[in-house]
């Protein structure tokens, strides 16, 4: 930990370091809730984010706002949670993927919490993505190897 940081809490470190891992529970979130949509919606509109990840998160915001679901809302769990599951992978890629410059700039509350929603999103949004993809690659890899030992 800097300790700098600690002695200074005007000094604030980079998004990604100083804390350790920071993660907000529920009730963090949802308080950062209106910072956070006037920070989606300047990155969205600010040229220098990067235009595949605004568009995605773009669309994301669409496909909530709509009454119309691709999961129908029946179906138990998943229904209810596809909304919230899209909107979180499109804005997790957005704020990974923008330049940490422009986010601080657009946003009105403690770096820290920034911080901590990326942390959080990291946690939840892109890591399980992620995990998702490499967990797909090694069972195509496994199915591949013994494929490939049974005809030998």
């Amino acid at each position: 930990m800097d300790h700098e940081h600690v002695e200074n809490p005007e000094v604030v470190p980079p998004l990604g370091e100083g804390y350790g891992i920071e993660v907000l529970d529920w009730k963090d979130l949802l308080e950062a809730v209106p910072n956070s949509a006037k920070l989606l919606m300047r990155v969205i509109a600010d040229p220098r984010a990067p235009v595949l990840p605004k568009i995605l998160a773009g669309a994301a915001v669409l496909y909530t706002a709509l009454p119309i679901d691709v999961i129908p809302d029946a179906l138990p769990l998943i229904g209810q949670i596809d909304d919230v599951v899209v909107l979180f992978v499109a804005v997790d890629w957005l704020l990974t993927n923008t330049d940490e410059a422009v986010l601080l700039e657009h946003w009105d509350g403690d770096p820290r919490t920034l911080r901590a929603i990326r942390n959080t999103m990291e946690q939840f949004g892109s890591g399980v993505v992620r995990k998702f993809a490499r967990l797909r690659r090694s069972r195509r890899e496994f199915r591949s190897r013994e494929g490939a030992g049974s005809h030998g």
